[in-house]
This record gives C-alpha cells, sequence and structure tokens, in this order.
C-alpha cells in the first residue's frame, strides 16, 4: 500500500474527492465570480491597501508556489485571509505560512466539523447543507468563524483564515466584523490554478492519516 510521503502514515481517499459530481459542484461555487468564493476574491482585491493582496500562480511545483507566497510578506506575526480553488494546494501552502509565522491556521471546514462533531445547534444545522453538498449559509457559518478569531486575537496569537469567507457577502461581513472587534487584516492570499487542473489533482490526491495538509497524490 502506498504510504504518505512526509511520514510515512497511511493514505486514503476522501469520500467527497471520489465523486466527480461533487468535486464539480465544489468548484462551481468557488469559480463563479457574481455569487461564488471568486466574488468574494474580488471584493478584497479592491478594500485591501496597496500591496497587501497578492495573487500567485498555483500550477508549479510546491516549493516553488511557497517562494511566491513568501515573497512579499514580511517577517511579523499578522491575520491573513487564504484563497485558492479546491485542489490548488490551499491548505499545504497555508499550513506551511501558518507555522513560519506562528499563526494559527483556521480551517472553515476544521471549525465545521468541530461543531458538528460536539453536536452544537450551529454544528447540526451546517451538517444539513454539508451532506447536500451545498454552501453552508451566512447565519451559521458567520458566527462560528468571528467566535474563532475573537478568541485567537485574545491569546494574543495572529491567524490565517482558510476556506471563509466564501461569498461576497460574507467577505463584506467579515470585512464589518473585523473593524467592529477592531482587528486588522494585515494579507490577502490567492492562489490561483485552472479548474481542469484542480480537478485532476483532487481526484488523485490521498489524504495522509497523520495531517490532511501533507501533499500525496497518486500520479506525482
Amino acid at each position: 500500500a502506498r504510504l504518505c510521503a512526509v511520514c510515512a502514515a497511511a493514505l486514503k481517499t476522501r469520500a467527497d474527492d471520489a465523486d466527480e459530481g461533487a468535486v464539480d459542484k465544489r468548484h462551481d461555487i468557488y469559480y463563479d465570480d457574481e455569487t461564488g468564493t471568486m466574488a468574494a476574491v474580488n471584493f478584497f482585491r479592491k478594500v485591501q491597501q496597496a500591496g497587501s493582496f497578492v495573487a500567485v500562480d498555483g500550477s508549479p511545483s510546491i516549493a516553488e508556489v511557497t517562494k511566491q507566497v513568501m515573497a512579499p510578506l514580511p517577517k511579523l506575526p499578522m491575520n491573513f485571509v487564504f484563497f485558492g480553488p479546491n485542489g490548488s494546494g490551499k491548505g499545504t501552502q497555508g499550513a506551511i505560512v501558518a507555522q513560519r509565522y506562528n499563526v494559527k491556521h483556521i480551517e472553515s471546514g476544521a471549525i465545521f466539523r468541530e461543531h458538528i462533531g460536539k453536536g452544537s445547534e450551529l454544528g447540526l444545522k451546517a451538517k444539513e447543507y454539508i451532506d447536500r453538498g451545498d454552501l453552508v449559509p451566512d447565519e451559521v457559518t458567520i458566527p462560528m468563524v468571528v467566535d474563532v478569531l475573537c478568541q485567537v486575537r485574545d491569546h494574543g496569537q495572529g491567524w490565517l483564515l482558510d476556506g471563509f469567507p466564501r461569498s461576497a457577502a460574507q467577505a463584506q461581513a467579515l470585512h464589518d466584523a473585523l473593524k467592529a472587534e477592531h482587528m486588522h487584516l494585515d494579507w490577502v492570499l490567492e492562489i490561483q490554478l485552472a479548474r481542469a487542473e484542480a480537478k485532476k489533482r483532487i481526484l488523485g490526491r490521498r489524504v495522509c492519516a497523520n495531517d490532511a495538509n501533507h501533499p500525496n497524490h497518486i500520479a506525482f
């Protein structure tokens, strides 16, 4: 059996990665520049201060993408929002940035899984949408995300938000919530990747039992 290239742990295939229809649905949401995640990307492209929005090419090797991501960043603890289509390596690069800057890596999916595991009211509501492959609505997502950011801030640590926001409305809501909480968004990072390449990567990737951000792929 094939093992993780990083730590030699067992590999598995995520159930939602094996379903082409589910992959296409996730990409429909991301690449839609009117109501999807690309609308959120474009929102921050407009509102961020000059130089604090960085877009990089996600098609080269992991090491090369990391160089592109790190090049413009100063060596200071900061708050980040990280964008990239599913399959772009966003989670892997987010983990590298979080470790380099000693900030909390916050994945929206992990927030959902934590609440679902606890059986919280918000978690149960989120599960209904996730099970259908639909976008979790703002009235469920935003309270969970903002609460976590405040907890991290209160512990004196920066954060890297990965997988949120996913629409222009969520981007605006996050922007407003950060202002209300007197938190500054220092950098917005976007990994750009063609949709066909992103889908190819998803269908061939395998997940490490120890760390889902360890990169593994049957074709590489």
